[in-house]
């Protein structure tokens, strides 16, 4: 899949009893441009039907299989097959509200701040960030706070973290 504007990685080990949920939240989403890359890093509970199911019902979501290799190389394989303008990952115990990536991008478009983290369950960073190495950018170096009340969605509202030190 290629061309999505955001690419969402979800690994799981094990989690049968709760990655239905997430993915259903995921693709609920009022923001629709998504690859979901699910990564299933070796489970024996039936967590990879769950995501083949998914991945037959919605061609937005892929599922790539490993052996056990833990957290950091689940996403790490997930980030390999991400194609997305933007990289989140969501871990298969997260739910997130129906709007959260809908009101992240209104953010991420608006003049200012390119890096997002929320509080939804999901980080959210740009694919333009570069490292201390690379020269740091002021600009990418801002936080974004999004929360959810049953009565207002999701609200988000960003700040600049400042350049780090030297």
């Amino acid at each position: 899949m290629t061309g999505q504007r955001i690419s969402v990685v979800v690994p799981f080990f094990n989690n049968a009893a709760l990655l239905g949920d997430c993915l259903a939240s995921i693709a609920a989403q009022t923001y629709r441009d998504l690859q979901v890359i699910m990564v299933d890093d070796g489970s024996t509970d039936g967590s990879a039907a769950i995501a083949r199911a998914q991945a037959a019902e919605d061609p937005r979501f892929e599922l790539v299989s490993q052996r056990n290799g833990g957290p950091g190389s689940a996403r790490n394989r997930g980030v390999a097959a991400a194609a997305g303008e933007f990289l989140a990952f969501v871990d298969a115990d997260d739910l997130l509200p129906p709007d959260a990536y809908a009101t992240m991008l209104s953010v991420l478009d608006r003049p200012g701040p390119a890096n997002v983290s929320g509080s939804s369950g999901s980080d959210f960073v740009s694919g333009g960030a570069r490292s201390r190495q690379g020269g740091w950018r002021p600009t990418l170096a801002a936080r974004l706070s999004c929360s959810t009340t049953s009565r207002s969605g999701t609200s988000c509202s960003a700040g600049h973290s400042g350049t780090p030190p030297d």
